[in-house]
């Protein structure tokens, strides 16, 4: 089985408009859970390093 990333250079069939709106929605899916992992992360780092420099 293989994959191909790159993207065509012929656009999307109208039979096509279904997946290509769930591939959309996912991706925009995709990216906001990385930005809550990302955020989540942040907030940790932050928390953690105003715990430990209020344990002097």
């Amino acid at each position: 089985m293989t994959f191909n990333f790159v993207p065509s250079d012929s656009p999307p069939n109208a039979g096509d408009g279904e997946s290509l709106g769930n591939s959309s929605l996912q991706a925009r899916l995709g990216e906001r859970l990385v930005t809550i992992v990302a955020v989540t992360l942040a907030v940790l780092f932050v928390t953690t390093i105003a715990v430990l420099m209020g344990l002097d």
